[in-house]
């Protein structure tokens, strides 16, 4: 019969599989002839360690912070903070962790700041952990009460939805 059309015999064939380094470990790999230029890692780690890759990351969220005007992240840092969790804490023994609107106890709570932390933060000019650490009303526990999750969606100032300017409006027209 004769010889069979397998790798070499076959008109087809493009040599196999090729080594090549990978650009962060340098270690070798092999792959296809049509990935020769396209591939670059041995695997989805390097890939994931790249350095053009991770600086593009790094631009991305430089860009994102920018256009929310880091307020997200220093949001998440003060409330992450030891002082915020000492503050919250303190709301939900004053008010024996119970909610101040409806009377339920102990149940999916969150304290809430009755001037809106958001306020304070525009009001104070605070752009650093260390400035609201200095901003007593920010961390007044008068300035606080507990409320359960389904009763601070209810409340005018819940997810930022009140800017400074409304609040302002607001007191003042309460005030009248």
């Amino acid at each position: 019969m004769g010889c069979r059309l397998v790798r070499e015999n076959n008109p087809s064939w493009r040599g196999g599989q090729i080594v090549k380094k990978c650009t962060v470990c340098a270690g070798r790999f092999l792959v296809y002839p049509y990935r020769e230029k396209t591939a670059l890692f041995c695997s989805m780690l390097c890939n994931n360690r790249n350095p053009v890759r991770i600086e593009k990351r790094r631009i991305k969220i430089r860009d994102i912070h920018k256009e929310r005007g880091r307020k997200t992240s220093l949001d998440k840092t003060i409330r992450h903070s030891f002082e915020y969790k000492q503050w919250r804490t303190s709301i939900f023994e004053r008010d024996n962790y119970t909610c101040q609107i409806c009377g339920i106890r102990g149940r999916d709570l969150q304290a809430d700041h009755i001037k809106p932390f958001a306020v304070l933060l525009q009001i104070h000019s605070i752009d650093s952990l260390v400035k609201s650490l200095s901003c007593n009303e920010l961390w007044n526990i008068n300035n606080g009460r507990t409320l359960c999750v389904q009763c601070h969606k209810k409340t005018g100032t819940y997810g930022r939805k009140l800017t400074t300017k409304q609040y302002e409006n607001k007191r003042a027209n309460i005030s009248r």
